[in-house]
């Protein structure tokens, strides 16, 4: 997500598997997670969103491209092969976005950490250690319009038996350790917070990843489209009153 690097291939992949998208596939990203309202608000127009005019891509593949920052790339058709090991986790993530259908795949995180260069990839190891947890442990779900004609890229992770606190806390650390600016917004339909990528332009590409957890997973709704972050936002599941 936000920096890293995914293309989507041709090749069949048995089983594809991050958190571009903390976009954060999206594919590559850059990141985001839940927050008690109670921490502050930030209101969402000040994060200065643009028009999307670029969205990162998955290498179905695992392999990773070299290259420094995402590229679109057209629908690759309905034979395009993309693994499906979490299909509970898939069905988190809402199918349409605007009037635009989303395709959904599922991965281990270990298998997106390959995938990709640089961004997000580097978050997630050091988050889930955390928890004990290592990337071939969890899963991640992404939701994306592989047209690549709007910016939509969701991403859905699981960490078995962690709360939403916890893993949003969790996030918000390693990001801020790695240098990745996080604030705190409350005035969306769901509170997040947003995690910045500083390694990539953002004339160019999404930088930002809106985050929010919710039990176990950890939603990230990565764009630079504040009507498209608003709509996917309050697309995902509510709070449960244990998180």
């Amino acid at each position: 997500m936000l920096g890293s690097t995914v293309r989507h291939s041709p090749v069949g992949y048995s089983m594809i598997r991050r958190l571009r998208p903390l976009t954060l596939a999206v594919v590559g990203l850059s990141l985001a997670a839940l927050v008690a309202a109670a921490c502050g608000g930030v209101d969402a127009t000040q994060t200065n969103l643009k028009t999307a005019t670029h969205a990162p891509t998955i290498n179905p593949s695992g392999t990773s491209t070299g290259h420094s920052s995402p590229t679109v790339s057209p629908s690759p058709g309905p034979t395009y092969p993309l693994a499906h090991v979490d299909a509970a986790l898939e069905d988190q993530l809402p199918s349409t976005i605007g009037g635009v259908p989303l395709t959904k795949w599922s991965m281990p995180v270990s298998s997106y950490i390959a995938s990709v260069t640089g961004g997000d990839s580097i978050l997630y190891a050091p988050w889930l250690v955390k928890f004990g947890m290592t990337p071939d442990q969890v899963n991640m779900a992404l939701a994306e319009d592989l047209s690549g004609n709007q910016t939509i890229n969701l991403r859905a992770i699981k960490v078995p038996g962690i709360d939403a606190k916890a893993l949003i806390a969790g996030l918000s650390e390693v990001a801020t350790k790695a240098g990745w600016p996080v604030r705190t917004v409350t005035s969306l339909p769901k509170p997040v917070i947003q995690i910045t990528d500083p390694t990539v332009d953002a004339s160019q590409t999404a930088n930002k990843a809106f985050v929010y957890a919710n039990g176990d997973i950890v939603f990230f709704v990565i764009s630079d489209d504040l009507t498209i972050v608003i709509e996917s936002l309050a697309a995902l599941p509510p709070m449960s009153v244990a998180s």
